[in-house]
């Protein structure tokens, strides 16, 4: 069931999130880039899931593959 209000639905979108780094994210993500992308492109980000552009999605997907973005701090 999709959730009614917002706090309801960032709620959802928390426990969704993927953790951006280690063994089991690289095992599981980096091995499936298009299914990576997916998900980034219509759950991110957190506070207004599916407007993060084609070109967006892309570009983390590209950092996280690369291991710029590492999950240890904020990206800048």
């Amino acid at each position: 069931s999709t959730p009614s209000n917002s706090s309801a639905a960032s709620d959802v979108y928390k426990r969704q999130a993927p953790l951006l780094a280690g063994p089991a994210f690289a095992q599981k993500w980096l091995a499936r880039p298009a299914a990576l992308f997916q998900k980034i492109r219509y759950s991110m980000p957190q506070d207004n899931p599916g407007t993060l552009s084609d070109e967006e999605a892309q570009a983390l997907v590209a950092a996280l593959a690369s291991g710029y973005i590492s999950g240890k701090a904020p990206a800048k």
